[in-house]
């Protein structure tokens, strides 16, 4: 279980930190923490029919039900919805009242991540001196040749964790010269 908010943010700062450090195991583990927060987020989500194996993992509900000290929390995301029925902020910021989306007051994990992977695929080679990408995929092409391809939505930029040579390009996909380390499109 992670806690968007502050998992989102964790994650952020392990992506930046990482970055920094060139710290690829910290890139890839604030990747991992990224995408356990926005599967959150989504609707069509639903929990696992089957025994999730050793680094998965599966959204659930932040409260559980029932809640015997509150029962209208039960199953409430993060229990904002009670606000539709206590008034207050809610009623003054959501007028039509509640609409089924408990996450209105969150967005810094959002923001976070379309800051840091949202728009950064990162390069590096691995112990086996095998290249591997983060937030994209990477393919062998002719000799020393690799299609890297982003998976982020807005990319910018593409990062080599192995020198911290940053390519900006908002192309999906780009090529990356191992002979010559430089990326181009």
């Amino acid at each position: 279980m992670i806690h968007s908010l502050w998992g989102g943010v964790t994650a952020a700062a392990a992506q930046i930190t990482g970055e920094s450090l060139q710290d690829i195991e910290l890139v890839a583990a604030g990747y991992r923490a990224t995408n356990a927060v926005l599967y959150m987020y989504d609707s069509n989500a639903s929990t696992t029919d089957r025994m999730l194996k050793p680094g998965e993992a599966a959204s659930t509900y932040s409260i559980a039900g029932p809640n015997l000290n509150r029962p209208d929390l039960s199953r409430n995301r993060f229990g904002q919805s009670i606000f539709a029925a206590d008034g207050g902020i809610f009623s003054r910021l959501f007028p039509d009242g509640y609409t089924g989306e408990d996450d209105w007051d969150m967005g810094e994990e959002l923001v976070a991540y379309l800051n840091g992977f949202g728009q950064t695929t990162y390069l590096y080679v691995d112990h086996k001196g095998q290249y591997q990408a983060i937030n994209g995929t990477v393919q062998k092409a002719d000799g020393n040749q690799y299609q890297v391809q982003s998976f982020a939505p807005y990319i910018h930029q593409y990062v080599n964790l192995n020198t911290n040579e940053k390519f900006k390009s908002d192309a999906k996909q780009v090529t990356f010269d191992a002979g010559s380390r430089k990326f181009q499109n």
